[in-house]
């Protein structure tokens, strides 16, 4: 699992607390805005600088997935054929529903996607 931040790597823990201790996730890397040279989201020279960095390609593409809470974000991330999830939040719902094109699927939270994919097995 790879995080993807406009703010500083060192503080997505203490932003994002259940990502590590109430899931136990791991996550493989963090990379920020600074690993990004500074193109923040939404544009797509950062989709492309993260996808370089990770080594990721159209033959490996389809087991990718873009979490976002700003529908904005999630579009230059479908636009390069990955999979995008908008976690629910009432300030991007106008947003939402000019751009649903652009969304895959759509959660409450991390938790509740968590438990979907667990019951799906």
């Amino acid at each position: 699992i790879f995080w993807m931040s406009d703010k500083q790597k060192e503080r997505y823990q203490e932003r994002f607390p259940f990502l590590t201790d109430e899931k136990n996730i791991r996550l493989s890397s963090v990379f920020d805005i600074k690993d990004l040279e500074y193109i923040p989201k939404p544009d797509k020279r950062s989709y492309k600088k993260l996808l370089e960095c990770l080594n990721l390609n159209k033959e490996n593409l389809d087991k990718t997935i873009f979490f976002e809470d700003t529908v904005k974000n999630l579009i230059p991330a479908k636009e390069l054929g990955i999979t995008t999830v908008w976690m629910k939040n009432s300030i991007n719902e106008k947003e939402f529903m000019k751009n649903c094109n652009f969304i895959d699927y759509s959660f409450n939270n991390l938790n509740e996607f968590l438990d979907t994919i667990k019951m799906r097995g």
